[in-house]
């Protein structure tokens, strides 16, 4: 019987446990829960805006404003306050929309795990 070492809990697997992990071992990170979460909430996030607004996830800067870049309007900030009551059940208050918060795709992802936590 095979045991590996998984630094996701540091915990010790078994082999019937590998197939829960998809067959990672110590020699490939795993992304802690908070890790995946960002992820989701970001990958969900560029589906959104490339989709919305017809741009590639190469054509435009992550942790840049999409109102300066061109991206979205000021209407745009609406749709994507919209977006997020919709995809996440988070309500965005006027005040909460700003750059803080709204700046680019990255301070959306943190500000939408944080009101998440809330």
């Amino acid at each position: 019987m095979s045991v590996y070492w998984f630094e996701i809990t540091e915990k010790l697997y078994l082999n019937d446990d590998l197939k829960k992990l998809n067959g990672r071992c110590k020699s490939e990170r795993l992304l802690s829960g908070e890790e995946m979460i960002m992820g989701t909430i970001k990958s969900k996030l560029l589906e959104f805006i490339c989709r919305s607004y017809m741009v590639e996830e190469n054509e435009f800067d992550h942790d840049k404003s999409l109102v300066d870049q061109g991206i979205i309007d000021s209407f745009g900030l609406i749709e994507i306050s919209s977006f997020l009551k919709q995809e996440f059940g988070i309500i965005v208050h006027e005040e909460e929309m700003n750059r803080s918060n709204f700046g680019s795709v990255l301070k959306l992802v943190s500000f939408v795990e944080t009101k998440l936590k809330q």
